[in-house]
């Protein structure tokens, strides 16, 4: 097949375009050598029917190799040929299985297979990616699911409406709808255990079985995705939102660069535009964060500001901080720079509080009951000021929630 369009059609309602003719144009004699043709790629009359998830066996000198259980057949004229009921198919150039309910080929003027246009219950399989989807287009360097995708590639996981896969540039363009955002999950594999010469590996018990569970889990989302292979990078654009599940760290920005090593783990990452870092008692926020040496250690970087819950408040252009909440500040960066830093006396009392109570005050008012339900670490904790409450809430609502019911949550914690 040879890629003659600069671009795929996006749109699961332009898939119509592709439609063959119905019924049939070619003359008598032409849909007979078809018939022919076909019989090489469709079960028998009678026979059993290979398994929808096998490839169909594909001799040497063939490229693309099809069978489907129901019907198919090949309009000469117009050069579009049609399969239906469990289609499974083999493309050698992609080292590509795949299968649908329906299936269409067009040829160009040279006569060549062009592209296949997959619908219904789409399935693909190749080294390193599997993929589902609602449709589909295969060409020669490109393939373009959409509605409902889920795609798993190299470790990564993921749920999206539109998956572009670049073939040559080893590249991956993920996007959401209005709707839905990219849902991504980076799973890094367990670290290997030092062997013990001298004495003998314990037996797994309950909670330490065989694939013990990984210690980095990355869960995002964002309007786009762009994985580079190449480059084992990860571009995350629109409303992002990353969290390391297993260390309590959740990060949002407009933008976000990860970037991964060999072995598929965090090595770094660089977020740009209203950047804010939650963790447990901690929140920093910055125009722009980076991280280069293994998260170690995090520069914020523009208005950049520190609160640690009860404790102090420190603000600078350039704050560079440890990833462990519990390690604090490394320094203010550029002795140049002004620092500001204010501390939190003791209260006479707890002024913020947010009990179990207020629960239906707060549904009457709009609050969703998957915010309320991220509410329960703070019922009955008590903070001795705005804003100790403040990084309290942060640490659990995403951006997007403490905009919309910040100010009603307040109103009924104090």
């Amino acid at each position: 097949m040879s890629n003659r369009r600069s671009r795929v059609e996006r749109s699961p309602e332009r898939l119509s375009r592709w439609a063959p003719p119905a019924p049939f144009r070619g003359s008598g004699a032409a849909l007979c050598r078809v018939a022919a043709a076909l019989a090489l790629a469709l079960p028998a009359a009678g026979g059993v029917a290979r398994a929808a998830s096998e490839a169909p066996p594909c001799p040497d000198f063939r490229q693309v190799c099809l069978q489907a259980e129901r019907t198919g057949g090949i309009d000469l004229k117009s050069g579009v040929a049609f399969m239906e009921g469990n289609v499974t198919g083999f493309l050698k150039t992609q080292e590509l299985t795949f299968q649908s309910q329906v299936l269409r080929a067009y040829r160009n003027e040279r006569d060549e297979w062009v592209r296949l246009v997959l619908d219904r219950e789409v399935k693909l399989d190749q080294p390193g990616r599997t993929a589902a989807a609602e449709h589909g287009i295969l060409e020669q360097e490109t393939i373009l699911l959409m509605g409902n995708v889920k795609l798993t590639e190299h470790g990564a996981q993921a749920d999206a409406q539109e998956v572009l896969i670049l073939r040559d540039r080893q590249r991956t363009e993920l996007k959401g709808s209005p709707q839905q955002q990219v849902r991504m999950r980076f799973v890094a594999p367990p670290e290997p255990r030092a062997a013990q010469p001298d004495t003998k590996p314990p037996a797994p018990g309950p909670a330490q079985k065989s694939g013990e569970p990984p210690t980095d889990t990355l869960l995002a989302r964002a309007n786009e995705v762009v994985l580079e292979q190449k480059t084992l990078q990860a571009q995350l654009t629109g409303a992002v939102y990353v969290e390391r599940v297993e260390r309590e760290w959740r990060l949002n920005a407009r933008t976000v660069n990860l970037r991964f090593t060999e072995e598929r783990k965090l090595a770094g990452f660089r977020a740009e535009g209203g950047v804010r870092i939650d963790q447990p008692g901690r929140m920093a926020t910055a125009d722009l964060a980076f991280s280069q040496n293994d998260n170690r250690t995090i520069l914020l970087v523009g208005r950049a500001k520190l609160q640690q819950q009860g404790q102090f408040d420190l603000s600078s252009d350039r704050i560079e901080i440890y990833s462990e909440a519990d390690k604090g500040v490394v320094q203010t960066q550029d002795r140049q720079k002004p620092m500001r830093l204010s501390l939190n006396l003791p209260a006479a009392k707890s002024s913020y509080r947010l009990d179990r109570s207020k629960w239906s005050i707060l549904a009457g008012q709009g609050v969703p009951r998957e915010t309320l339900d991220k509410l329960v670490p703070l019922q009955g904790r008590a903070y001795g000021n705005r804003d100790a409450f403040l990084v309290a809430l942060g640490g659990v609502l995403t951006r997007t929630e403490l905009d919309a019911y910040q100010e009603r949550i307040l109103s009924q914690a104090q």
